[in-house]
């Protein structure tokens, strides 16, 4: 195996908290971008917003993460608790 392709196959277990209180581990490649991680999420826990209602992740209550950057780009570590919620509730 060649160094890019383990590159390309790194993946972090990251918990994720639901502002009502779920939580669970999910397995996210470190080059995929985060807003394309969202879906998991959302089928996972059954979350259906509104129209017009945007969920993020954020490390904590105002520290959204850029769901145009990879997770490597926004140096998520293995094993991180991340919230997830609409902007009001991690904003």
């Amino acid at each position: 195996m060649t160094s890019q392709e383990a590159k390309s196959e790194q993946v972090i277990v990251v918990t994720v908290k639901v502002i009502d209180g779920d939580e669970d581990d999910f397995h996210f490649n470190v080059d995929h971008l985060i807003g394309k991680s969202k879906e998991q999420v959302m089928h996972r826990f059954q979350i259906k917003p509104p129209t017009g209602v945007i969920y993020h992740f954020a490390y904590e209550p105002g520290k959204i993460l850029d769901e145009n950057k990879t997770w490597r780009q926004e140096g998520v570590a293995d094993h991180s608790t991340l919230l997830f919620g609409t902007e009001q509730q991690v904003g």
